[in-house]
């Protein structure tokens, strides 16, 4: 095995640590993104944001728009029945 600083003190890459490094960081970049959609997308998550005032749609706003974003809560709970977080 050859010493990763020479004998100038210069640091030389090795391939085969630097490759082994980067593909473990995409590993973990990946797990933790379906890490985090995985929470975002839990029952208490969404409980949560609900009760937060920004995510209230506004009392003021037209009956069609309220309708649809209504009609966009049923689609989105369908598919949540029918995909399971997590599978």
């Amino acid at each position: 095995m050859q010493e990763p600083i020479g004998a100038a003190g210069v640091l030389r890459p090795n391939e085969k640590v630097f490759g082994a490094m980067a593909r473990a960081i995409d590993k973990t970049t990946s797990t933790l993104a379906a890490e985090i959609r995985r929470q975002l997308g839990t029952e208490t998550m969404t409980r949560f944001v609900r009760s937060l005032p920004a995510f209230k749609p506004d009392p003021e706003i037209p009956g069609n728009i309220r309708d649809l974003l209504g009609k966009l809560d049923c689609v989105e709970q369908s598919a949540t029945d029918v995909h399971p977080q997590g599978q």
